[in-house]
């Protein structure tokens, strides 16, 4: 996998922002096949929030009780 170019940044926490707004605006997702990533798990109360995810909760402790996968990465 490459680097960014030099001259490229990674998108800004307001950036981001402004993006999901526009996604809610058109009934799409902050998220899409890649998953949240490390820049986004603090839109997923606001996005995915109450049963389900609580149910992703439920789900990843059925699947790594130990939370050796992924640690804190998977679900804010």
């Amino acid at each position: 996998m490459s680097e960014l170019p030099s001259s490229r940044s990674a998108p800004t926490v307001v950036q981001t922002g402004l993006v999901a707004q526009l996604a809610a605006l058109l009934d799409g997702s902050f998220s899409a096949e890649h998953g949240v990533g490390k820049l986004k798990p603090y839109m997923m109360p606001e996005w995915r929030g109450g049963a389900e995810l609580a149910t992703m909760r439920r789900i990843k402790a059925a699947l790594d009780p130990a939370g050796l996968m992924n640690p804190g990465k998977l679900l804010p």
